[in-house]
């Protein structure tokens, strides 16, 4: 394994769609808290034209040399139904919500070491919005990539849309964490076979990659896939630093 950055959203994405952070959830309590949130993150645009502009300023910021708090852009992907957003929010609040499939994207910070906060985008997985996967690649620090374990009817599915993410050369040398999700489900396959069946190794090997098994329900595995994911936008965005510097004292 080898160690190998503001999506670029283009127009067909800047339509009205649903802030993650309303109707879908049960209590009101959890509803206040997604809300203050949302206003911590300045992200106050009702439209999804706002909500880009804002955390594209955002996130631009995010490479400055000044900047105290070094961030990364995770780019969380998966087939619809997958998990993804029940594993977003139990990142960010420890809690289950109750989730509809995304419709476009979610998107929360959080923090997973001193100084350190992984800004992770759950793009939705349903085959119109697979299409435009490719626009949230651009400095992109981290893949999760999410698999629901005990849905072999569509495992098939999900690998080839993992082949063909990793085949573009936006995100080449960019590490994969690969979340085996659903483990509390019966028939659920192990992270071995998730391994073998969706070729990591051969797919994975220009860069770092880790299969955690995992259950959004519960949290397992969970903390053990951020700080895989931590340690390994660390150490690409140093590597790509390092580059970046090497190239400048080249011209010099």
């Amino acid at each position: 394994m080898k160690l190998t950055g503001t999506p670029d959203f283009s127009a067909k994405l800047l339509l009205p769609l649903p802030l993650p952070y309303s109707s879908r959830f049960i209590s009101r309590r959890r509803e206040k808290v997604l809300l203050e949130n949302l206003a911590a993150q300045k992200t106050a645009n009702t439209t999804c034209k706002g909500f880009i502009q804002d955390n594209a300023a955002q996130m631009g910021l995010q490479s400055t040399k000044h900047c105290k708090v070094k961030q990364a852009n995770i780019l969380m992907l998966g087939l619809d139904s997958a998990g993804k957003s029940t594993l977003l929010y139990k990142f960010k609040y420890n809690e289950d919500f109750l989730t509809i499939p995304t419709i476009g994207f979610n998107v929360d910070m959080i923090e997973t070491g001193r100084d350190f906060t992984l800004t992770i985008w759950d793009v939705g997985g349903q085959q119109k919005m697979r299409q435009l996967w490719c626009n949230f690649l651009e400095n992109t620090e981290g893949i999760l990539y999410v698999v629901d374990s005990s849905d072999k009817q569509r495992l098939e599915e999900s690998k080839k849309e993992f082949e063909l993410i990793l085949k573009n050369e936006s995100i080449k040398n960019v590490p994969v964490v690969v979340l085996a999700n659903k483990q509390d489900l019966p028939g659920a396959l192990n992270a071995e076979e998730i391994t073998r069946r969706f070729h990591v190794k051969k797919h994975c090997c220009d860069r770092n990659w880790y299969v955690q098994p995992c259950c959004a329900i519960t949290g397992e595995g969970l903390s053990e896939a951020l700080q895989r994911l931590t340690v390994f936008a660390k150490n690409y965005i140093k590597s790509k630093e390092f580059s970046t510097s090497f190239k400048e004292n080249e011209k010099l």
